[in-house]
């Protein structure tokens, strides 16, 4: 379920001051901040993130001092922003993620990344309206500010790939603030949000994985959760020492890398050449049948084939859940 957490001014930075400690990119895998919405350009912010900017739209005020708001804001414990976590958290996805080859973990990466940025635009469209052409310049148009931070890892070091969205509370039309955010408009969105990211992002991790690529169920779930303790306290892993941690553990458990791509390149080509090879097939014997009957159209034909292909994706979809019900009877 997500949630929006309210952040002010006067919260000592305990809900932000972590994305902007250097630690952040090397020891949890993160990314530099981003700025994200429509204002970014009328506000005349740069990427990265800095920290006195983000501060300063926690005020309602510009980095020049400037305030956004024709009636500044009074109240000490006014919400400047509302923190927002979008991530996969099916046990696959995680599994994957931390266990594929670089180039695949890098594509994994970036489709996480487009979902994010298709949840946010969604988000705006949400407060307009949803309209068909979304431009940003149009009288009325109004639009928000966020600043985004993508990273690889959870406090516990464990491998999740997620995003901290930071929505400001700030309205803007035209690149000017004219008032705040209500939180009666925010909340209706955020299970859109939360389901805008989660389609674009299966749909990604399918057009990269395929469909039939399914992980061992056991290896999913101890992966989801943090690494097995030893007793002694750890202190926080960098970068590539982390990731060869999980692998290395990994390879233990039996899997790492290397088994992981050649499981991946296994299903692409699997589904690739097996789809093709029954389309083809199903192809010709309903042409053949179609010029021999005419009362079989070629739109009976193109039917007839879209029935076929939607039969073969229930069938692989019961399949899965067959065995994935089979892993997890054998983890128990």
């Amino acid at each position: 379920m997500i949630r929006a957490i309210p952040v002010s001014e006067t919260d000592d930075n305990r809900l932000y001051r972590e994305f902007f400690d250097p630690a952040f990119v090397s020891q949890r895998l993160g990314r530099s901040g981003h700025w994200e919405g429509a204002a970014t350009q009328k506000l005349n912010l740069h990427d990265p993130v800095r920290r006195e900017d983000f501060q300063a739209l926690l005020q309602a005020r510009a980095s020049d001092g400037a305030s956004l708001l024709q009636r500044p804001p009074h109240e000490a414990d006014r919400i400047g922003a509302w923190r927002i976590t979008l991530s996969e958290d099916g046990p696959a996805s995680v599994a994957l993620w931390a266990l594929a080859p670089a180039g695949y973990r890098a594509h994994l990466g970036e489709v996480h990344h487009q979902a994010v940025g298709a949840a946010m635009a969604d988000f705006e469209r949400g407060l307009n309206g949803r309209p068909w052409i979304n431009n940003t310049e149009a009288p009325g148009r109004q639009s928000v500010l966020f600043a985004e931070f993508q990273a690889g890892a959870t406090r516990q070091q464990s491998p999740r790939l997620h995003t901290n969205l930071f929505l400001f509370n700030l309205l803007f039309e035209r690149g000017a603030a004219h008032r705040s955010l209500e939180p009666e408009r925010v909340t209706p969105e955020l299970g859109r949000l939360e389901a805008v990211y989660t389609a674009q992002f299966t749909r990604g991790l399918k057009r990269i994985l395929g469909d039939e690529i399914k992980m061992p169920h056991d290896l999913c779930l101890r992966f989801q959760g943090h690494p097995p303790q030893d007793g002694r306290q750890r202190q926080p892993l960098e970068n590539r020492q982390l990731f060869a941690a999980w692998q290395q553990q990994a390879e233990a458990w039996g899997w790492g890398p290397d088994r992981v791509g050649k499981l991946i390149v296994e299903a692409r080509s699997r589904q690739t050449l097996s789809n093709w090879s029954q389309d083809l097939q199903k192809l010709l014997r309903l042409w053949t049948l179609s010029v021999r009957q005419r009362e079989h159209s070629p739109l009976r034909v193109l039917s007839a084939m879209m029935e076929g292909h939607q039969r073969r994706r229930t069938q692989s979809k019961d399949h899965g859940a067959r065995g994935q019900s089979h892993d997890h009877g054998l983890s128990h």
